[in-house]
């Protein structure tokens, strides 16, 4: 409903009224998405759960990555962060298949949730970063689970 003062429907998937917010995602059937640029946050489960999503586009407008946000997609193998990016939950990355996860910001986003040391999930996963930044993903906690290579 147009007059509904919380949600709004766009390309069949929900975000706040303003826009800012991806809230869902209701086609799991889909292969890719592309989050619209504006969008801000992408909510808790957004994208959770799609057996058949092998590719998702992040927009550089997105600041907060929520829990299990890109969670629980088997066919996801690789995922870009935009550098605007401030926070990521610890949980929004599990995916089973994910080998590498792109992070185009200098300075590690904080990572939200309860961290485990050396988390079991990300140990095969491939983190790349910029260049200058290796030292300092190596330390940032929760990003240091990761296996870290320059891009």
């Amino acid at each position: 409903d147009p007059d509904n003062p919380f949600y709004s429907v766009i390309d069949e998937s929900l975000y706040s009224k303003d826009g800012k917010n991806l809230v869902s995602v209701p086609d799991y059937h889909r292969k890719e998405f592309i989050v619209p640029e504006g969008v801000e946050v992408l909510e808790k489960g957004a994208l959770y759960g799609y057996p058949y999503l092998n590719y998702i586009h992040l927009p550089s407008t997105l600041r907060e990555v929520g829990e299990r946000a890109l969670a629980s997609n088997p066919a996801l193998k690789t995922i870009r962060i935009p550098q605007n990016v401030s926070k990521v939950h610890v949980d929004a990355l599990w995916n089973d298949n994910l080998e590498t996860v792109t992070i185009d910001s200098e300075t590690p986003p904080e990572i939200t949730g309860s961290i485990m040391e050396n988390d079991w999930r990300y140990k095969r996963v491939v983190l790349l970063v910029p260049t200058q930044s290796l030292s300092v993903y190596r330390q940032a906690k929760g990003w240091n689970a990761f296996s870290i290579k320059a891009q």
